[in-house]
């Protein structure tokens, strides 16, 4: 049985553009728009600024770069 992260809702304004985009990403991914939203900032935070030195290594990894590779992409990052 695998254990759910806990959640908070949030309420936020966004412009009608950016609602469209969502609502047209869900309907591609089969999703919804608040899965959309919620893949959206955490593919951003953990590209951005926020990423550790282990997520850069993992995608490294799970993108079939080398350990050299993936240590040269965790150092670009995090020198």
């Amino acid at each position: 049985m695998s254990k759910e992260k806990p959640m908070r809702r949030l309420t936020i304004m966004i412009p009608e553009e950016l609602v469209a985009g969502l609502e047209d990403m869900a309907e591609v991914t089969g999703g919804n728009v608040s899965d959309v939203l919620r893949d959206a900032v955490t593919a951003h935070l953990f590209k951005g600024p926020w990423s550790g030195i282990g997520g850069v290594a993992k995608k490294a990894i799970l993108a079939g770069r080398t350990n050299e590779e993936a240590l040269a992409d965790v150092l670009s990052v995090h020198p």
